[in-house]
């Protein structure tokens, strides 16, 4: 609920009219996100700032003390429906805490950007990117992590493949143990 409200102070923000889209039944909905879907075209992804840190006290830790977790979250969307371009950029973060210190920790933003969108509506070109965007950076981030990683020496578990978040779930993603990345 606070998450449609921001969305729709957003829009008010920006003089749109917000109470059709209240008025919209779910099959509409469907109509527009589909329509999103059947027009989107990726334009770009570029990487837009990173940062990579190991604190020296993560080669004298024992991995098994060791808690590794990602996360990939939305941090700004802008759209044009008249111009029809869309764009979303993502934070993705990776590491390995030690009793909630990361020892190493990977930060990566990304911009995420589709045309083709013109006279879509917001609402479900907004949630078409928050949807698709997350998917579309992080193979580059399990990429640029596998490489820092391998650079750096720290030999941290490959990241894993990004699945659909569980609806009323809300926590960071743990990287499974396994075989070290190299």
């Amino acid at each position: 609920m606070a998450k449609r409200a921001a969305v729709k102070r957003r829009a008010e923000k920006q003089g749109e009219d917000v109470s059709r889209q209240d008025e919209l039944s779910h099959e509409e909905r469907m109509a527009n996100y589909s329509e999103v879907v059947g027009k989107a075209e990726l334009s770009a992804v570029r990487l837009i700032g990173s940062t990579f840190e190991v604190r020296p006290s993560f080669f004298e830790t024992e991995e098994e003390r060791l808690e590794f977790h990602y996360e990939v979250n939305p941090t700004d969307i802008q759209f044009d429906s008249e111009e029809g371009w869309g764009a979303i950029f993502m934070q993705c973060v990776a590491g390995a805490r030690l009793e909630n210190m990361d020892l190493v920790l990977c930060s990566a933003n990304y911009l995420v950007a589709y045309g083709g969108m013109v006279d879509c509506e917001r609402e479900a070109t907004e949630a078409f990117l928050r949807k698709v965007g997350r998917f579309t950076c992080y193979p580059y981030f399990r990429s640029l992590f596998a490489m820092l990683d391998a650079n750096a020496g720290t030999s941290l578990p490959t990241l894993p493949v990004l699945k659909e978040p569980v609806a009323g779930k809300k926590r960071a993603a743990k990287v499974p143990k396994g075989e070290p990345s190299s």
